[in-house]
């Protein structure tokens, strides 16, 4: 069964992980018009030689979440091939002028066997 905790997300492999996702302006919540993009991007946490952290820029799995519903779903398909362990992933919305923000960003996946 998936969790969230301070927006770090643990689930099974092959589960479907569903949460409705907010974007906050200031101290009022933003709702997306038609034109706008959210998408969910995840991408490898990885280590260097000298045991530094690092992360992958290339996204392994990009999701677009519906503005209709803000509800982000990550089919069983999307992370049932991927190894278990630890993964970054951030929520970029894209405005209807084009201008990228990143409102959700270097929080962990945390992908574990199914018990």
């Amino acid at each position: 069964m998936a969790r969230v905790i301070n927006g770090d997300i643990w689930m099974p492999r092959g589960d479907t992980f569903e949460r409705p996702v907010h974007i906050i302006v200031g101290e009022n919540e933003y709702t997306p018009t038609e034109d706008d993009t959210v998408v969910f991007r995840l991408k490898r946490k990885d280590f260097t030689a000298f045991n530094q952290e690092f992360k992958d820029e290339t996204a392994l799995i990009e999701i677009n979440i519906p503005v209709s519903t803000m509800i982000l779903t990550i089919p069983p398909s999307a992370t049932e091939q991927l190894h278990f362990g630890d993964y970054y992933y951030d929520i970029r919305w894209t405005d209807v002028n084009g201008k990228n923000k990143t409102f959700v960003h270097d929080k962990l996946l945390h992908l574990t066997p199914k018990v």
